[in-house]
């Protein structure tokens, strides 16, 4: 089972070292992406955080043939329209 497969089944277990081990294999590839939508680091954190959040919230949801990388990024997109939104000037 390759790396991307295993993590996911620990995840769904409710494995905090997997979860950690997925949050520093990430974390900064998705802040390098959210930055491209958001500049303030504050609002950038605060995105990621949302995206690492939501992971371990739908984590019994994930399925294994699933790259995580996809689900992360498509999370992140989710993420900065929301943030978007909730931020929008009137």
């Amino acid at each position: 089972m390759d790396k991307n497969k295993q993590w996911i089944v620990d995840l769904r277990q409710s494995s905090a070292a997997v979860f950690k081990e997925v949050y520093q294999a990430y974390h900064f590839k998705i802040y390098v992406f959210v930055r491209k939508f958001i500049q303030d680091p504050a609002d950038i954190e605060d995105v990621v955080q949302n995206v690492f959040i939501h992971l371990w919230k739908h984590r019994k949801n994930l399925h294994p043939d699933i790259p995580l990388n996809a689900v992360l990024f498509k999370t992140s997109k989710q993420e900065v329209a929301l943030w978007y939104r909730k931020n929008k000037p009137y």
